[in-house]
């Protein structure tokens, strides 16, 4: 079907039913991409194609708005940077870093569009995705504590009834027929991606009037999504979580602090990852008395900086990370009186890190600089907003300080899903002025 011909069937549908069905997709994603992270990407385009239909059907605007939205220096900014990473893939083109980096550029464009996209939209339009924003992160919440709690009952009858969507072999084994979990960290992406959701959801709840038993069921669900996080295995959502509340308490308390305190962190984790880094590895921290994934992890980076120093200014380039990593050669050695390789291993689990080892001291200083819009924002934005904008900037920071790939691109999503709700919940915030009911 072609587009002109989708948007001339949308017209002859009933608003309400466009409505409901835009409100149950928006749940229905928000609960897929919690319980199956991988799907991330679906709710970025989603959400896209969701704002290009009801734009077209309420205005016909819709190519002005795009290219108008082309235009902002944030995206300037970010473009530039990913365009240094595709120059880095050459010339040995690493093939796996191709998805990684593709799904950067599109969930960039996809987000500053939809930006442009969304503030523009009826007011009806906007608390229909809210609310349908709202209820399917409470759903997802009560799920993914159900199974922490039920040792993940829902997704073994999943992959028992439904073996196509089974994770690899080593973290499940099939007895049976029945799926049994071998590994604690198979839900570890639920829970990153619960806290990348939680800000956006409390930024609609605490700026947007509504009825006391909303808000009382809001926060219930954050509730809920906080002690799931708190019940999983994955350490590095906890941290963002707690950085996430204290940054939301001192900018609350200090707001001019606001914007130094970004910058603060966004300079220690661009620039000073690599100091940082060498000085734990060297002073041998992998001794202190941490887990065995916190241990590897200051080997991991430690090794990771010597390397970075080999190829200074442009790095290894783009992806080459995993063809160089020696953590599963017979040959590699291990750190004193540890089973920890000497090796960067298949990321380094720090974008940051993994930014320097790959393209440098130029990735690195592009980086920062595409950040800066971000804060400059943050910080320009309506001033009861700020404080959870920076929690939710600060959680971000955390979350790719100490877990996955920079080229991951259900990671990447959760990113550019934080930036859309955030963004969608100050645009609503200040087209609501009512106030609540009892």
């Amino acid at each position: 079907m072609a587009y002109s011909d989708m948007i001339t069937a949308v017209h002859r549908v009933n608003r309400q039913t466009l409505l409901l069905g835009t409100q149950i997709l928006v749940v229905a994603s928000v609960m897929l991409v919690t319980l199956s992270p991988s799907s991330a990407p679906v709710l970025v385009v989603g959400a896209f194609a969701v704002q290009t239909i009801w734009l077209q059907h309420d205005h016909g605007d819709l190519w002005a708005v795009l290219r108008a939205a082309v235009i902002t220096r944030g995206w300037i900014a970010l473009a530039v940077f990913i365009g240094y990473l595709a120059l880095r893939l050459f010339p040995d083109v690493e093939t796996d870093a191709l998805p990684g980096l593709v799904s950067m550029a599109a969930f960039t464009a996809l987000t500053f569009g939809v930006f442009s996209l969304s503030e523009r939209q009826n007011e009806d339009v906007q608390t229909a995705i809210a609310q349908a924003f709202l209820l399917g992160f409470g759903i997802a919440a009560a799920l993914h504590l159900f199974e922490l709690l039920s040792g993940f009952a829902l997704r073994r009858l999943l992959w028992t009834w439904v073996p196509l969507f089974r994770p690899r072999l080593g973290k499940i084994d099939v007895d049976g027929g029945s799926v049994r979990i071998l590994v604690p960290y198979i839900a570890n992406q639920s829970s990153a991606m619960l806290a990348a959701l939680l800000w956006p959801v409390m930024l609609l709840g605490t700026l947007v009037a509504r009825p006391r038993w909303q808000r009382l069921s809001i926060w219930l669900t954050v509730a809920m999504a906080v002690g799931a996080i708190g019940l999983s295995d994955q350490a590095t959502s906890k941290m963002a979580v707690i950085l996430g509340a204290a940054i939301w308490l001192a900018a609350s308390l200090l707001p001019r602090a606001t914007r130094p305190l970004l910058i603060a962190l966004w300079l220690a984790s661009t620039l000073l990852v690599l100091p940082a880094a060498l000085l734990a590895y060297r002073g041998e921290a992998y001794d202190a008395p941490l887990s065995f994934s916190a241990k590897h992890r200051v080997v991991i980076w430690g090794v990771t900086a010597e390397k970075a120093l080999e190829h200074p200014i442009v790095g290894i380039g783009t992806g080459r990370t995993a063809a160089l990593d020696v953590s599963l050669s017979p040959t590699v050695k291990y750190a004193a009186g540890t089973t920890l390789p000497i090796a960067t291993n298949r990321h380094a689990h720090n974008i940051f890190l993994q930014t320097w080892y790959e393209t440098g001291a130029m990735g690195a200083i592009l980086l920062l600089l595409a950040g800066l819009p971000v804060i400059a924002w943050i910080a320009g934005a309506p001033p009861r907003t700020q404080p959870l904008l920076a929690a939710a900037f600060a959680s971000a920071v955390m979350s790719a300080s100490f877990s996955y790939s920079l080229l991951a691109a259900w990671f990447l999503a959760t990113f550019a899903i934080t930036a859309l709700f955030c963004r969608f919940a100050v645009t609503v915030a200040s087209t609501h002025h009512s106030e609540p009911d009892a």
